[in-house]
């Protein structure tokens, strides 16, 4: 049966050789490495022996020179299949939902039990991943946020939508101007040439008046 592989990132020499102790005491485990922060891990992955390298990472993130959260970063994107399993003293919600994010196939607080690293190593080489409490308490909680930034952002949407109906009844405001204005004209017009047509007729019978046709007098 095929080992599975695992390198140790951890910056306490005695937790560090603790795990290596336990991992090659179990017949379907193999440590294959350490190392005291993510720079001296991806050193020695960038030089490992194709046989040697590993399956799984276990890494903590407060580690000076590079620390989990870079190193996370930097393994996701140089070697894509790499497994990683973050072990470490942080248990909030928060930060198990940034690792998880940034691609950590697994989180297990320190505090646990050594069986459940063991069960993890296990489920993240066979399966990808390993929820526990807390990673599923994470899931929950980023659920739960996701839908209220939903709402809000429903909610928000009269808002922005606000100046786009401004526009339009401003547009329409200015339609209202220009049709009472050109119905004005079109009165202003009108009435003009009534005034125009009436002084001509009353100009033409004054006309009539002052030069009468003498063949319509008798003497």
């Amino acid at each position: 049966m095929e080992k599975i592989k695992v390198i140790i990132c951890e910056d306490h020499s005695l937790f560090r050789e603790g795990i290596k102790s336990y991992l090659n005491s179990k017949e379907n485990v193999k440590c294959v490495g350490e190392a005291e922060n993510g720079a001296q891990l991806l050193h020695k992955l960038k030089y490992c022996e194709e046989d040697k390298f590993p399956d799984i990472v276990l890494l903590d993130i407060n580690m000076p020179v590079m620390d989990g959260m870079e190193t996370l970063k930097r393994l996701k994107e140089e070697y894509k299949t790499l497994k990683v399993i973050v072990l470490t003293m942080h248990n909030e919600v928060s930060m198990v939902s940034k690792m998880m994010s940034l691609g950590a196939n697994s989180y297990i607080p320190k505090t646990e039990a050594s069986d459940q690293i063991m069960k993890a190593i296990t489920s993240v080489y066979e399966t990808d991943f390993y929820f526990n409490d807390l990673t599923n308490r994470a899931i929950v909680e980023t659920m739960r946020s996701k839908k209220i930034y939903e709402n809000e952002d429903i909610e928000d949407r009269p808002a922005r939508i606000e100046p786009v109906q401004e526009k339009t009844e401003k547009k329409g405001f200015f339609s209202k101007k220009v049709l009472y204005a050109a119905l004005y004209g079109f009165l202003a017009a009108v009435l003009l040439s009534v005034v125009v047509y009436t002084m001509v007729k009353i100009s033409g019978n004054l006309s009539s008046i002052s030069n009468p046709n003498t063949s319509n007098f008798k003497y």
